[in-house]
């Protein structure tokens, strides 16, 4: 049975007064988010027309303002259940606008199942892959999912592209039998699985399919405070002391992670403790803390029902880009953390386009013993299948005639050679010639004739690398133009530019200084185009140019990559030459006392000379500036280090 591709709008066509709505979801996470606005609407004009709407809302937990939030504020809700937590839901239960059942978000399900709470009429989803024989893969977060789609009488699908098809297989989708046939649930290991990897629905009860790219409201989480980290510590303690007693196994069990701020500092403390050897995680919500412990390999396995974190860990790899960035200093950079698809749209801006794409990493295998496990044929094809997207999906940015450079850590033919004909063959490109010396011992292509490069490593130095270079055929460029803002764009005035902070570049003429909320940032002159189109389009640009500082009251912070930036005035701050010993403190983000007679204020740090970064002298103490994130946490610390500073 044919999909059929429909609006929000037409989506919210379904949903009638008093009808019962489920959503899925578990948190923000896997929840609808453009239909839930489109019913909003749709209550608002009928209201508006003397006529009532609302509906009955079941979710999986509480949910993001997209969806309780939206639908609150148009009084479009008669009955809520179970857990909520948005303020304009609260307010509007509060004044008796609609009645609320609190419960237990394990009995939701069965109660729906048992009849209790009436019948469910339209199910609402969000999926990252929906097939024509009625297979539904969820995103990051499950709820009531099976439940609600297997009950409703219609079945609208979020499509929502941002999350990747090949997300199918993270899930283990499980319905308990009800009592009195209920047995028990065969999970005895966080990695267990008894479920399937998707929602099998009668596909003819999907009357709609709407696509999105919104992204899941990433809450922030608040960064590790004292007081926090001396919680995660003593915990961390207590279970080495309960290792060392002998009253836990020394390869430690499953933890059972709770949700917020504490339950992530801490979980963040036990991992960096090395006593406590790599653990398994159960927790209701996967959070910033597991990811980056799963990353580090001190979290083995993590089982939850839904994915939960902020911006900044999906973004991880992109803020190391923006930290190696800066401490580069060179001004002329952006940063962005964004989909292929949405670069995509910057229409023939690119001269050349280089693209490491994700890959099966064969060429690790000496280096990281770890990636053969890791390994597998059907890896090979995914990675294979993703590198040809990211390409095509790229492809409309780079200008007519310009470079793309190919290049992965890999050595099969099917993620590298085959992918380059399929650009060649799709994509009409030309696969350029590279000059290269016979002593290098590159290889050529092991399928087809196309000139691509092979990096060995029994016979080139370093570890296995692909790369090819392809030309786009020569056509006419279609330019990107920036809408200058009119008068509602602009709002209230931005406020002066501190005159002192001017006096920050040595050649200030060749920058425009511009208010990002209460960041200061320097833009390059020469590329002011390319920084007004980037900053134009909905991008999520984490750096450009310098940020010269934060505002703060009346006072003026320097910012860190000021302080590495080759455009800073050499004398612009006073400084400081530090031992060894102290810089590594620094680095630490540890307090330091500075020489008698320092100037109060920001003070820059050096090492041989380097800028290190700022610190704010007090007299007898200097608060340490080095951000909290960039800070050295390895207790190994080699006794001297070597600056090549030259040829």
């Amino acid at each position: 049975m044919a999909l059929k591709f429909i609006t929000a709008e037409e989506a919210a066509s379904f949903v009638h007064h008093d009808d019962n709505v489920g959503f899925s979801g578990f948190t923000p996470a896997g929840c609808p988010k453009v239909v839930p606005g489109a019913i909003a609407k749709k209550a608002i004009a009928e209201h508006e027309k003397g006529n009532p709407f609302q509906i009955g809302m079941f979710t999986g937990a509480s949910t993001g303002d997209k969806l309780d939030g939206e639908l609150a504020r148009a009084n479009a809700i008669k009955f809520r259940t179970p857990y909520q937590s948005n303020k304009d839901l609260r307010a509007l239960l509060n004044s008796h606008g609609a009645q609320y059942y609190d419960m237990h978000l394990s009995e939701l399900a069965q109660s729906l199942r048992y009849g209790f709470l009436g019948k469910i009429d339209v199910a609402i989803v969000e999926a990252a892959d929906v097939t024509e024989d009625g297979e539904i893969v969820p995103t990051s977060g499950v709820g009531i999912l099976p439940t609600i789609c297997r009950m409703a009488d219609r079945i609208i699908i979020e499509l929502n592209c941002r999350h990747p098809k090949e997300i199918r297989g993270m899930h283990d989708i499980y319905e308990p039998a009800d009592p009195p046939y209920r047995r028990e649930i065969p999970i005895y290991t966080p990695s267990d699985r008894i479920g399937s990897d998707c929602v099998k629905v009668d596909p003819a009860k999907i009357v709609g399919v709407v696509k999105t790219d919104e992204p899941n409201e990433g809450g922030k989480f608040s960064p590790l405070d004292d007081v926090t980290m001396a919680i995660g510590q003593n915990v961390a303690n207590f279970l080495v002391g309960e290792i060392k007693a002998g009253r836990l196994p020394k390869e430690f069990v499953p933890l059972q992670s709770g949700v917020g701020n504490v339950a992530n500092a801490v979980l963040g403390c036990m991992g960096e403790n090395k006593d406590i050897p790599a653990f398994n995680v159960y927790t209701e919500v996967i959070q910033d803390a597991v990811i980056a412990l799963m990353k580090e390999g001190r979290v083995k396995f993590a089982s939850g029902c839904s994915l939960s974190v902020s911006n900044e860990v999906i973004r991880s790899r992109s803020n190391i880009l923006a930290e190696n960035i800066a401490k580069w200093g060179n001004p002329n950079s952006i940063v962005t953390n964004n989909d292929p698809e949405e670069i995509g749209r910057l229409t023939h801006l690119f001269d050349v386009i280089v693209t490491d794409v994700p890959c099966s990493g064969e060429g690790m295998f000496r280096k990281d013993t770890d990636s053969t496990g890791e390994w597998s044929v059907d890896n090979v094809r995914l990675c294979a299948s993703r590198g040809r997207r990211i390409i095509h999906d790229i492809w409309n940015a780079l200008k007519p005639g310009g470079i793309l450079i190919y290049s992965t850590c890999t050595y099969n033919t099917e993620e590298d050679e085959e992918n380059i004909h399929y650009i060649i063959e799709e994509l009409g490109a030309e696969a350029l010639p590279i000059p290269t010396q016979e002593e290098w011992q590159i290889t050529g292509a092991l399928r087809f004739e196309h000139p691509v490069y092979r990096f060995f490593p029994h016979k080139t130095r370093g570890e296995g690398f692909f790369l090819a270079a392809l030309r786009k055929a020569e056509g006419e460029i279609e330019e990107i133009r920036v809408k200058s803002k009119g008068k509602k764009e602009r709002g209230k005035a931005a406020p002066s530019i501190p005159q002192e902070a001017r006096l920050f570049l040595s050649d200030e003429t060749s920058f425009s200084l511009e208010w990002n909320d209460s960041f200061l940032r320097a833009y390059p002159k020469a590329h002011s185009d390319l920084f007004s189109l980037i900053n134009a389009k909905p991008l999520r640009v984490l750096s450009a140019g310098i940020c010269l500082g934060e505002a703060k009251g009346k006072d003026f912070i320097p910012s860190q990559e000021l302080a590495l930036s080759t455009a800073l005035t050499p004398n612009a701050f006073p400084s400081v030459e530090l031992e060894w010993e102290d810089a590594i403190k620094f680095l630490k983000k540890e307090a330091l006392v500075l020489p008698s007679g320092t100037d109060k204020g920001y003070v820059l740090v050096r090492y041989q000379g380097l800028p290190l970064g700022f610190v704010k002298n007090l007299g007898n103490r200097a608060n340490n500036l080095y951000p909290q994130e960039w800070r050295i946490r390895t207790g190994y610390i080699p006794e001297e280090i070597k600056l090549f500073l030259g040829r």
